[in-house]
């Protein structure tokens, strides 16, 4: 099920990365993409943060697909622009640590939004289940796994733990806001090259004729 609930972020990544490398040559510059992208980003992780249990599966969907044409418009360039900072001999080096840099910067992200859930999850419940409620069976389930407290807990207590866990998920995702904000600053910064007629920098694909 988390698998399907994925689907609108792959479908965002690759559709406006696709977009993006198609559209990139008529444009002749990728700074745009990298703006609009950081700033879809931001913009959809705020979304995500403002989700609750009332939320309807539209709306989830939206802002997936949202962070996800985000992150779409944005890879593909920030390693277009990596390359065309470089000269030739070094284009392989720099699209390697780009690609290397990414997949640590995701491993990171998951384990700092991780930790963030975790810690947030049993105050959370502490503060928002009744004490009459709170019994150790509650407090076990939680820091079991969310599947559990459909089976293990009882009716009464599910919607206080489901709120618990809504008001984690949304201190997560506001960890995410200044993250991706300062990406889109950091971004504005970005050096300029005119791309050519095959999406590559003039320069890379002057030196290729």
């Amino acid at each position: 099920m988390s698998g399907l609930q994925l689907t609108p972020l792959m479908v965002g990544i690759v559709t406006f990365a696709g977009l993006t490398g198609a559209t990139a040559k008529f444009i002749r510059s990728y700074r745009p993409y990298m703006w609009i992208g950081s700033a879809t980003l931001t913009v959809g992780v705020a979304m995500m943060s403002t989700l609750s249990e009332e939320s309807n599966r539209a709306m989830e969907i939206a802002y997936v697909f949202l962070v996800g044409s985000g992150v779409g418009m944005t890879i593909q360039m920030m390693l277009l622009a990596a390359q065309g900072a470089v000269v030739g001999e070094d284009v392989a080096i720099v699209t390697a640590l780009t690609q290397f840099f990414q997949n640590i910067g995701g491993a990171i992200g998951i384990c700092i939004y991780s930790t963030v859930l975790q810690n947030a999850l049993p105050k959370n419940v502490m503060s928002v289940v009744p004490p009459e409620l709170l019994t150790p069976n509650v407090t076990l389930a939680v820091s079991q796994s969310i599947t559990s407290i459909q089976s293990h807990l009882p009716p009464a207590v599910i919607p206080y733990v489901v709120h618990a866990y809504v008001l984690s998920l949304q201190s997560s995702f506001r960890v995410g806001i200044p993250i991706a904000g300062a990406s889109f600053l950091a971004l504005l910064f970005v050096k300029g090259q005119r791309l050519g007629g095959s999406g590559k920098p003039v320069e890379k694909e002057a030196a290729e004729v």
